[in-house]
């Protein structure tokens, strides 16, 4: 299939779920991949990850690069 080399552009793209808005997060550290933990605090006795993400190393770089953009805006 000659499509699955081709990056996807921004406007190819669609949301299927809303955006959230975690409480606080969580991050995990091995030598190849950082994972973020979302976490949700209804109240101040409970909490719980509702979401995971786990990043390459290029990908937290890209991250990076896009947060310190849009720090510095």
């Amino acid at each position: 299939m000659e499509n699955e080399d081709k990056p996807l552009k921004k406007s190819e793209l669609s949301r299927t779920t809303p955006p959230v808005m975690p409480m606080g997060f969580r991050i995990g550290i091995t030598p190849e991949v950082i994972v973020v933990d979302l976490v949700d605090a209804p109240n101040a006795k409970e909490s719980k990850i509702f979401y995971s993400i786990a990043l390459t190393k290029e990908s937290a770089k890209n991250l990076r690069d896009a947060l310190v953009d849009f720090l510095e805006k």
